[in-house]
């Protein structure tokens, strides 16, 4: 009897076959770190993360009523064991290309903007008229806030609000620039 085997023929799920006997969802992500996108609850889901190939791929326990400790262990066996299975030939798997960004990013509140100022990028709140400029992957050590001619002067009590919802924008929509 084989530890791992595949319960299905689009190879997404795996079932632990030894005691404890249990299955594991295989979540392949569409961009690295985009958790949204496999509806992962850091505090209800047990799962662990290996990168095949590029590829950020997640092994979620499908039953979770097991010690957490060897769960996690089972899986990051999981993990490689999947991985051979790519490199054995058994599940067709491209390299990971990253698709190449736009240059600008917006919404009905936001506009992100590359800077004139090389590896910087520039948010604005098209509501509430406040800019925020700050170096690619260094949001929290460099982020410059600043308003724009048309701020509404009574909103300055509620910049350091404005200013949270921008940055959890950002780390929501464009984590991997904020980083």
């Amino acid at each position: 009897m084989n530890k791992f085997e595949f319960t299905n023929k689009e190879k997404t799920e795996i079932r632990h076959n030894i005691v404890p006997d249990f299955l594991i969802e295989v979540i392949k992500l569409e961009k690295p770190n985009d958790y949204k996108f496999g509806e992962l609850l850091f505090i209800d889901d047990v799962f662990d993360e290996i990168i095949i190939k590029g590829w950020h791929f997640v092994f979620k326990i499908k039953d979770d009523q097991f010690d957490i400790s060897h769960l996690r262990s089972i899986l990051k066996r999981a993990g490689k064991w999947y991985k051979s299975q790519v490199i054995l030939g058994f599940i067709d798997l491209k390299k990971y290309e990253p698709k190449t960004e736009p240059e600008i990013f917006e919404n009905e509140k936001y506009i992100l903007q590359k800077s004139e100022n090389p590896n910087y990028w520039v948010c604005t709140d098209k509501i509430n008229f406040v800019v925020c400029k700050f170096e690619n992957k260094k949001y929290n050590e460099n982020q410059e806030f600043t308003t724009l001619e048309n701020f509404d002067t009574k909103n300055y009590i509620k910049l350091a609000k404005i200013t949270s919802e921008m940055a959890d924008w950002l780390r929501a929509n464009h984590y991997e620039k904020c980083l």
